[in-house]
């Protein structure tokens, strides 16, 4: 009856820890594809062309947008 009990455990351990490096190697490719991603967000962001900023002239008036409430 022992022999039964320590074969179910021995099953149990070996199922807990194929399960755990099932999870250990998702995790593997959720990161490569979250550093992928993040890259490539990062390009994206990097080809953003931003207009040259003009200056007023000094005399000018500055223009203040109207608070709405």
């Amino acid at each position: 009856m022992s022999s039964d009990w320590l074969y179910d455990a021995v099953q149990v351990e070996v199922a807990y820890r194929n399960e755990q490096l099932r999870k250990a190697g998702r995790s593997k490719w959720v990161d490569r594809t979250d550093t992928l991603s993040r890259r490539i967000r990062a390009r994206r962001a990097a080809s953003v062309v931003v207009p040259e900023q003009q200056r007023r002239p000094v005399d000018a008036p500055a223009v203040t947008p109207e608070r709405t409430r």
